[in-house]
């Protein structure tokens, strides 16, 4: 029985002795790699043990453990200055398990998690004052939920929302005071719906957008420190479309536009100070065309032309204070052409003019301000002709 004993005793401390052996430590340099599983130096069978390594100053550099060639289990490393550097965990060569860096002074920098060689888990990341700077969740190294970043006075700087790695829900970002800056929704990765930013200094809205799919879309808003509206319009697939209004310090409209797909198209109307209209124009495709008049601070119309495809076409008016008509023209093609006439202020016609490519011709007419011919004059292709040149007396 005794012998027996003895046999058994033998044989499990040979076995211990033997496993003992392949777990003993190894220089890092004592381990050879052969396509990304170590080996030790003149050994044919993967290495399953503890190694370690040392900076010439004798300082330790790293220690850790493989198991059959691969990274198995806690690592640890060091910097040249004796302070920790980082660990790492590992099964069989993959990240898994806590991972933790440190900065120069051995504060931890980050902390995050891994399974099976993806982040897995909550992830925290620190300023060097030690306040957390982020705290991140990853699900499959995707990003996943809330993720929450602070300035490094501990005050919150964002906070944003994942779904399977993509941007989902309202975003909101803040200044390093602690006050809301701005709210963005996301969806699918895009920004989709309502973003709202606001003052740093007052904490109103400045501007309110609208978007789809990361294209702006839908209204528009703007307000001025003292929270009154000074411009709103809307968006179509990203073109301005539809009216845009646009508003004076007191909140009191001064310009309005029809666009269309990006383009001017319409009546673009404007106001001065005091609310009186000033001018109305017409545009089609960011062209001048159409009817344009102008007003003065007064009420009373200035001016009247057309335009067509950017060129003054048409009649042009001009017009005294007192509504009574003072310049009459005619163009084709931005050239004056056809007619022209002047008036004075009390009605008496001035003078009479014709015109053709911009250039004098025809007969010429001049007016006292009685009513009497003054001289009359010809003209062709700009050239005065050798016709007859009157002159009259006023009386």
């Amino acid at each position: 029985m005794k012998n027996t004993i003895l046999k058994y005793s033998i044989i499990t401390l040979s076995i211990f002795t033997f496993t003992f052996s392949q777990q003993e430590r190894l220089m890092w340099e004592d381990l050879v790699d052969k396509k990304g599983v170590k080996y030790a130096a003149g050994s044919k069978k993967p290495f399953t043990g503890r190694v370690f390594d040392n900076y010439k100053n004798k300082g330790r550099k790293l220690t850790g453990s493989f198991k059959n060639g691969k990274m198995n289990g806690s690592w640890t490393f060091w910097k040249e200055d004796g302070k920790i550097d980082r660990e790492e965990a590992y099964l069989l060569g993959e990240k898994n398990g806590e991972w933790t860096l440190y900065d120069d002074n051995g504060k931890k920098l980050k902390s995050e998690r891994y399974s099976k060689g993806k982040k897995t888990g909550s992830s925290s990341l620190y300023h060097p004052n030690g306040q957390k700077s982020k705290e991140e969740t990853y699900v499959n190294d995707k990003r996943e939920g809330k993720w929450t970043s602070w300035y490094s006075n501990g005050k919150r700087e964002k906070v944003e929302f994942y779904k399977k790695g993509k941007k989902v829900n309202k975003w909101n970002y803040y200044n390093e005071d602690g006050k809301l800056e701005s709210t963005v929704s996301y969806k699918n990765d895009f920004k989709d719906g309502k973003s709202i930013y606001y003052s740093s200094q007052t904490g109103k809205k400045e501007r309110e957008e609208s978007w789809k799919r990361d294209v702006e879309n839908g209204l528009w808003i703007w307000w001025n420190d003292k929270g009154r509206k000074i411009k709103e319009g809307s968006f179509q697939a990203g073109q301005k479309h539809g009216l845009w209004m646009n508003f004076n310090d007191k909140g009191k409209k001064f310009e309005e536009a029809q666009w269309k797909n990006g383009e001017l198209s319409g009546k673009t109307t404007m106001w001065d100070n005091n609310g009186v209209k000033s001018i109305i124009k017409s545009f089609k495709e960011d062209e001048k065309d159409g009817l344009w008049v102008w007003w003065s601070p007064s009420g009373n119309k200035v001016k009247e032309g057309s335009y067509k495809l950017g060129q003054k076409h048409g009649k042009w008016i001009f017009y005294y204070a007192d509504g009574s008509k003072k310049r009459l023209e005619n163009y084709d093609k931005d050239k004056k052409s056809g007619k022209l006439i002047r008036w004075y202020a009390n009605g008496q016609k001035s003078q009479e003019e014709f015109y053709k490519n911009d250039e004098k011709h025809g007969n010429f007419k001049y007016w006292f301000d009685n009513g009497r011919l003054e001289k009359e004059e010809k003209f062709s292709n700009g050239v005065q002709t050798d016709g007859k040149h009157y002159d009259y007396f006023d009386n």
